[in-house]
């Protein structure tokens, strides 16, 4: 694990501003390059994309405190405050605000988006396991465990990684000790799993009875990202509330009835026309 990709003198590149980075340029441009061939008008979803990004950035905080945090304290200004839900959720309320405000078409844009969106949070993924945070619990796996260095900072005390200082500040392994105990491997799960999402959404992108269906990408994205999040969980090192369940679980649970019930009424939705699409002008 290396939290920065480049240490050259003063320059410092941390590894997961790097592939944050990396993740919303590709969102971004494939979504944009996307809207452009199935005929919506130009920069709509690059626009959706900006205003939603904002949203996210404080939907993020406000999410964390009310679901995701650590017995959910305070707006912690700290890594683990980036939850994916809250960008997730504020981001989509956001789009959704803007799509109709510019009288596009809604569904079709958003399924535009959360076509790349997975294959966005899996770079954003590679982040994580290069920081070292969203690690999985310690584990009793006779096979593939991670192992998280230790960091010191410059006046001499343990300061990282995550799963070393956890395990540290629990007793678990000394000051001497190079690696933190073993732990599941999730963020490398949640990369593999991410990217399969992504190739199963764009393989059927294309097909003829799936395009005409707006809504249904951005639908069956909520059952599969819910799926995947929910069995992550069972492996990450979350606070547990009710008994071996997390916040996170409880809502991949919601994030995949919501994907059911959109799925089942966009069925038999029939296409309309809108200003923002090419078939207009």
């Amino acid at each position: 694990m290396r939290q920065f990709l480049i240490e050259w003198g003063p320059l410092a590149v941390p590894s997961y501003g790097f592939f944050v980075a990396m993740a919303i340029i590709t969102g971004m441009t494939l979504s944009e390059k996307r809207g452009k061939e199935i005929g919506l008008h130009q920069f709509l979803i690059l626009d959706t994309l900006f205003i939603g990004f904002l949203a996210a950035l404080v939907g993020t905080r406000v999410f964390y405190y009310i679901f995701g945090g650590e017995k959910g304290h305070s707006l912690i200004t700290e890594g683990h405050v980036r939850s994916i839900y809250g960008a997730l959720f504020s981001g989509l309320l956001a789009s959704f605000v803007f799509l109709k405000y510019k009288k596009g078409p809604v569904l079709k844009s958003l399924d535009v988006i959360f076509l790349y969106f997975p294959l966005s949070h899996a770079i954003g993924r590679l982040g994580c396991l290069c920081y070292g945070c969203c690690h999985g619990r310690i584990s009793d796996w006779p096979f593939f465990t991670l192992q998280f260095p230790k960091i010191m900072g410059y006046t001499g005390e343990v300061v990282g990684t995550p799963a070393f200082l956890k395990h540290f500040n629990k007793g678990l392994v000394t000051a001497g000790e190079e690696l933190s105990l073993p732990v599941y491997p999730t963020q490398p799960f949640a990369i593999i799993s991410l990217l399969i999402i992504f190739l199963v959404l764009r393989t059927i992108a294309d097909k003829k009875n799936i395009k005409e269906k707006s809504g249904f990408i951005m639908f069956l994205y909520f059952i599969l990202n819910g799926l995947e999040r929910f069995i992550e969980e069972i492996m990450r090192d979350h606070y547990r509330y009710w008994g071996i369940i997390t916040k996170p679980q409880i809502v991949s649970i919601l994030l995949i009835i919501a994907g059911v019930i959109g799925l089942v009424k966009v069925k038999n939705r029939v296409e309309k026309k809108y200003p923002g699409s090419r078939e207009d002008e």
